[in-house]
């Protein structure tokens, strides 16, 4: 009998340990239509969520957990999604197709209590950013000019922009949130969101917050980079970082000074002015192959998604990627705020030239700096 007992314990206990290994979700959307698809997305993840009616039941084993899970409905041209962060539990989720995208919550988890705590601490802040934002299209629309109408929404300088004095209010909730909770996994997460937020000292403070058990986390290497690689200015020389190429071979960015310059593009996918300056820049390095070599880093970590945009830029140039996409330390290293971004170093590995965003004459500024 006590052998039987502990043969049933046994088999309970390994049940039990298996059904923690995935995310289990059930769920319902109230006004969710028959002919709407859900799909689940983390990672590189992507399933098909089965449904019947408003009701629907998932499971997914996630490759890093806990981690950002993507809900999204398709409806025709129509796409909503809501964001959770969880890891290998049972969660259940309700709401409304109306508010589908903003107050969801996973219950009873424990990961996105936090995630959502975080969303409601600047709910009417962000609301407020829509609005305006709406407000500035609108003076678009009307024929306003351009540069004043951003000048009086995004301006960094006094006065400043109605849209940049609320997202300030929206970073000192967010790091007062961080500075609680940077021990838990959802607190750490954040950390992919600080660059250009805050400042050295307070990102240190952050650091120094760190339970050593979590000093070894790639957020917060990435962190620790953020704090003591300072932005690249003409005249210094290039920080080394190790990267894929498109055969998954490891490549040291201090090999790539071959006796040649070498021009830094950082660029995605997700970055419409990339796409279109994408043809260009393909141009640009079959053009000065011999003269120079073009890196593009990508900084996204979709393997698939960097694929369709080396087709864009024509296989020309090298193409390098990290698996740990924007936090990987490289990415910190050279802060990069925005894609696209550029940085021309001369053959000794020294900047001679900084650009961000669409440059009209770029190709112009590259040929003529080659010629010095």
């Amino acid at each position: 009998m006590k052998k039987a007992s502990i043969l049933f314990l046994t088999i309970a206990f390994s049940t039990l340990s298996l059904a923690q290994e995935k995310l289990h979700i059930k769920g319902k959307l109230k006004g969710l239509t028959e002919e709407a698809s859900l799909i689940l997305i983390s990672g590189e993840q992507q399933i098909e969520v089965p449904k019947k009616g408003e009701e629907f039941e998932v499971e997914m084993k996630l490759s890093e957990a806990p981690a950002p899970v993507y809900l999204v409905v398709k409806e025709g041209q129509g796409v909503k999604n809501t964001r959770f962060f969880l890891g290998h539990e049972t969660v259940v989720i309700e709401g409304s197709m109306d508010n589908f995208s903003q107050d969801i919550q996973a219950v009873p988890s424990e990961n996105d209590k936090l995630r959502y705590e975080n969303y409601l601490a600047s709910k009417s802040l962000r609301f407020e950013i829509t609005q305006l934002q709406q407000d500035m299209m609108e003076l678009l629309r009307r024929g306003e000019q351009q540069d004043l109408v951003s000048a009086f929404y995004y301006s960094e300088k006094a006065p400043v922009g109605k849209i940049t004095k609320v997202l300030r209010e929206v970073d000192k909730i967010d790091y007062v949130f961080i500075e609680q909770h940077i021990n838990t996994a959802y607190g750490r997460s954040m950390l992919q969101f600080v660059m250009n937020r805050f400042t050295d000292e307070e990102l240190q403070h952050l650091f120094d917050l760190v339970d050593p058990q979590y000093k070894d986390t790639k957020e917060v290497k990435y962190l620790d980079a953020l704090i003591h690689y300072k932005k690249l200015e003409v005249g210094d020389s290039f920080y080394d970082f190790t990267a894929l190429d498109q055969e998954g071979n490891t490549v040291h960015f201090r090999d790539l000074f071959q006796g040649k310059p070498v021009l830094l593009d950082f660029s995605t996918m997700n970055c419409r002015t990339c796409q279109e300056v994408a043809p260009q820049t393909a141009q640009l390095a079959e053009e000065l192959k011999d003269q120079l070599t073009y890196v593009t880093y990508y900084v996204d970590n979709k393997e698939d998604i960097m694929e369709m945009y080396y087709e864009l830029k024509n296989k020309k140039g090298l193409m390098l990627w990290n698996k740990a996409g924007r936090l990987d330390i490289a990415y910190a290293k050279y802060k990069n705020y925005g894609t696209p971004s550029y940085i021309l170093f001369d053959a000794q590995g020294i900047v001679r030239q900084v650009e961000s965003g669409y440059v009209e004459d770029f190709e112009q500024e590259v040929k003529a700096w080659l010629k010095k």
